[in-house]
């Protein structure tokens, strides 16, 4: 069965933690490259792939997915110009070794633990047990997932939003990349582009594929703790908006449950704000962005 992890997403604070547990050495990220596919269906299709140039012992490599994010459940309800909501759930499709050769589901473990005031999904690969010793060399690996009800839709437009690189990291990023690619044309305009970093100001260079409806964005040199978080806008109709449930609270606070998934709803001013707890390795993610 593929594990199933649902989660909300936050801009102001990160969603991916990403490393290496090592015994002794150095260790940075040569290469970072995220590929996302937008359905028509609203669902989008992710692969990163994490390139790290290594010196010393290592064993084991992991990613850390955060479920539920208390600071921003706090921020949300402190400030009413905030817009709560995100993406749905998430399915692990498949990890890959540095060869490409998909890795059975006993090869990883899936975990949940609390971190920094979060509860986080731990996503690990002991690929070396005993350990391996790398030399100045390159190890890489592959996640990809499948992302359900992630898009947002406004009156004039929707939105695709995503943290691409992990920004808790305390290495740099050489040079990274992102490309979306759409179901149709999307009439690309650079006013509806907008890159968020929290740290260092940083260049990027972007382009757009008008045939094959592929926006490409590169960047390098990334501070550590430094993180890049796309929003663009694009044209409604391009893909099927999903369903949504609007609750009108009486009590203000109620229990209910959706697909195993207990789900907490509390009123604060004008905006519902959605809370999931964890069941097995299932939570939901709360959401907190400015458009």
């Amino acid at each position: 069965m593929v594990p199933l992890v649902t989660f909300f997403l936050v801009l102001i604070l990160s969603p991916l933690v990403s490393g290496e547990v090592k015994a002794e050495g150095s260790l940075y990220i040569e290469k970072y490259d995220v590929n996302v596919t937008v359905n028509d269906d609203s669902t989008f299709d992710v692969s990163e792939t994490i390139s790290y140039r290594a010196t010393g012992e290592f064993s084991r490599i992991y990613r850390e997915i955060t479920l539920q994010d208390y600071e921003a459940v706090e921020q949300c309800q402190r400030d009413s110009s905030l817009q709560c909501g995100g993406f749905s759930y998430i399915t692990v499709t498949a990890v890959y070794d540095s060869k490409g050769n998909k890795l059975p589901e006993s090869a990883y473990t899936l975990e949940v633990i609390s971190k920094s005031y979060e509860d986080r999904l731990k996503v690990q690969w002991v690929y070396a047990p005993d350990g391996r010793y790398f030399n100045d060399e390159l190890f890489t690996w592959t996640v990809e997932y499948k992302v359900y009800g992630g898009l947002g839709y406004f009156s004039n437009y929707d939105l695709f939003y995503w943290d691409v690189f992990y920004p808790d990291r305390s290495y740099i990023v050489e040079e990274a990349s992102l490309s979306i690619t759409f179901p149709e044309d999307i009439e690309f305009s650079e006013d509806n582009l907008k890159v968020v970093s929290q740290g260092p100001t940083y260049e990027y260079e972007y382009s757009y594929d008008e045939e094959d409806y592929i926006l490409s964005l590169e960047a390098y040199e990334l501070a550590p703790r430094e993180d890049f978080t796309v929003l663009l806008k694009f044209p409604k109709g391009i893909t099927q908006e999903y369903a949504t449930l609007n609750l009108n609270l009486r009590p203000k606070t109620q229990d209910f449950w959706i697909d195993d998934i207990k789900i907490i709803l509390y009123y604060n001013k004008s905006y519902v704000i959605r809370k999931c707890l964890r069941i097995s390795v299932r939570a939901c993610r709360d959401a907190v962005y400015r458009i």
